[in-house]
């Protein structure tokens, strides 16, 4: 039996797989329900959000960007097992914000009038994308880089970070 980062070549595969598409489903969330109708979301991705509304660049652009940083944290202070699945989460997400990019307008033109309704859906969508990447070992990076380096570094709960995010 083969172990690539602790696990059976067979797990790690079906790891891969899910976080490719929860980070996928986070991409629809944000360019489908969340982009249309001006809202924010937390953390990095929140920032690139500000910044595309601001200035127009791509989120998927300035969400990787905006993550190099992180992820030499992670990298330098933070397991290989980790640190490898996030990065495919963050690439996985940031490529899917760039590709789904044109589901901006498919319901741009009622989301004013619908801005409570898609919050809750870009919300709910955006979760389970989360979830999915969560529970198989990976994060789409950002805050959860520091949630795991605190955890490790300070032994603090990182399910405290998420309640407060």
């Amino acid at each position: 039996m083969d172990l690539y980062l602790g696990m059976k070549k067979g797990e790690l595969t079906k790891c891969c797989i899910m976080i490719i598409l929860g980070s996928i489903i986070c991409s629809v969330a944000i360019n489908l329900f969340i982009i249309p109708s001006n809202l924010l979301s937390g953390g990095v991705s929140g920032i690139a959000l500000i910044i595309k509304y601001l200035s127009g660049i791509s989120v998927g652009l300035t969400v990787f960007v905006l993550n190099i940083p992180l992820f030499i944290l992670s990298v330098l202070k933070i397991n290989k097992k980790f640190t490898i699945l996030t990065f495919l989460g963050l690439v996985s997400l940031s490529l899917g914000l760039i590709f789904t990019t044109p589901l901006n307008s498919v319901l741009a033109p009622v989301a004013e009038s619908n801005k409570l309704l898609y919050c809750i859906y870009g919300g709910v969508l955006n979760g389970l994308g989360l979830g999915i990447v969560f529970t198989n070992y990976g994060s789409t990076g950002g805050l959860d880089i520091i949630s795991m380096y605190m955890k490790k570094k300070i032994r603090y709960k990182s399910r405290l970070y998420f309640l407060c995010s």
